[in-house]
């Protein structure tokens, strides 16, 4: 289970952190994470002020 945005609920090694994913995969996965979470704050930005 990843624990992305919140506290972590489960302990190693059932359990990943934000923190946690770059290491685990070898690739900076929170970098490409993150640019997708601005598109969608973006259009969710877009469709909030409609």
């Amino acid at each position: 289970m990843i624990f992305y945005y919140g506290e972590c609920s489960l302990k190693e090694p059932f359990a990943l952190t934000r923190d946690d994913l770059d290491k685990h995969f070898g690739y900076p996965v929170v970098d490409y994470i993150e640019e997708k979470n601005e598109v969608f704050r973006n259009e969710l930005d877009k469709l909030i002020r409609a």
